[in-house]
């Protein structure tokens, strides 16, 4: 493997990181049906990707290995609601590497330079929301360091009123 280089993404990768959020929306919609995407969903997560970009409080970053573009990660600086101390945290939105690259640190690389510019941004606190129906993603995080602390829950229903074939999970 190449050295890898993080940077953050310019105009020229998005259709890169919409290749790669294709592999990675439909990855998730195997494994849960709600993560099924629209016909021209990926022109629209390009457009919101592009709005994203070198913004004061939103950044998207790439890994780029023999100048190809294997990964991204889309990161936010959210507000919390009055009632918390702390006024702000880091919010990863997206982190998804490319199936060939996968298992070689690229994901780690791209996650340490975000929570870099979380803390040069003052940040001290780091959220992300993961698919519990993606065994991949739920282990990589807890490899990272991240532990849940909030379950957010859905319930699917179908046209009749019945319940859709999702994976349940237990609930504490």
């Amino acid at each position: 493997m190449n050295e890898l280089q993080i940077r953050n993404a310019v105009l020229e990768d998005v259709p890169s990181i919409v290749e790669i959020w294709k592999e990675f929306f439909d990855f998730h919609g195997a494994r849960d049906p709600h993560y099924t995407r629209t016909e021209n969903g990926h022109e629209l997560f390009g457009g919101f990707i592009r709005s994203q970009m070198g913004q004061e409080e939103s950044d998207v970053w790439v890994a780029v290995q023999d100048g190809i573009v294997v990964g991204y990660c889309l990161a936010k600086i959210e507000k919390t609601p009055p009632v918390f101390v702390r006024p702000t945290y880091g919010s990863i939105w997206d982190l998804a590497v490319a199936a060939g690259a996968r298992r070689q640190g690229v994901g780690e690389s791209l996650v340490r330079a975000v929570e870099a510019w979380f803390s040069e941004n003052g940040q001290t606190r780091f959220e992300t929301r993961l698919s519990t129906t993606n065994e991949v993603s739920t282990a990589f995080w807890a490899k990272m360091g991240y532990r849940g602390y909030a379950l957010q829950v859905c319930k699917e229903v179908g046209e009749q009123g019945s319940e859709s074939g999702v994976k349940k999970i237990r609930l504490p």
